[in-house]
């Protein structure tokens, strides 16, 4: 029973710990410093102390910096890519967030769609057959302007959907229907 109590403790110091660093990096954002943010970010994921949470932070830190503009926001989403290489699933979280913030009326900027775009066909790599990340990568290939490379991939992704494949078809009709329009 002690040595619950002290791990919750130990729990209870490090969300605390990072609840107040949270708040500091709302402010620097508040404030427009992107770069601050970023680097009070990786200050945290290289803190030995918030280890259990380090896999929650970096895809905060990954995803956040989709939002960015300055220089240290690719980097930062590179960095988060490199984390979760051998992860398929985590890549394509992480480049699904990109489709997503676009989706909602974010800016994301032209490099870091590429590097979203890239990510995810690392992802693609371990299972080329993957509806979830076809999907992804189609979408990304539409963001960055190749409506071609979409279609096709969108199509391939509906192929191997399965039972999945009434809730992806629809985007598949939208880009045939954007390409007969151009």
């Amino acid at each position: 029973m002690q040595k619950e109590r002290e791990r919750q403790a130990a729990i209870q110091a490090i969300r605390g710990e990072v609840a107040k660093a949270m708040q500091e990096v709302d402010q620097k954002l508040s404030t427009d410093d992107e770069a601050g943010a970023l680097a009070l970010m990786g200050e945290l994921i290289d803190n030995d102390k918030l280890e259990p949470m380090r896999e929650q932070l970096t895809k905060f830190r990954t995803q956040l910096a989709l939002t960015m503009k300055a220089p240290e926001a690719l980097v930062a989403y590179q960095a988060g890519v490199e984390t979760f290489k051998q992860s398929p699933q985590d890549l394509n979280e992480i480049s699904w967030a990109a489709v997503e913030m676009v989706e909602s009326g974010e800016t994301v900027q032209p490099e870091l769609l590429m590097a979203a775009l890239k990510a995810a066909q690392t992802a693609l790599k371990a299972d080329a057959n993957d509806p979830s990340v076809l999907d992804t990568v189609a979408h990304l290939f539409q963001l960055t302007g190749d409506l071609d490379k979409a279609i096709a991939t969108q199509e391939l992704a509906v192929k191997h959907a399965g039972n999945l494949a009434p809730q992806i078809e629809p985007y598949l009709n939208e880009l045939k229907a954007q390409k007969a329009a151009q």
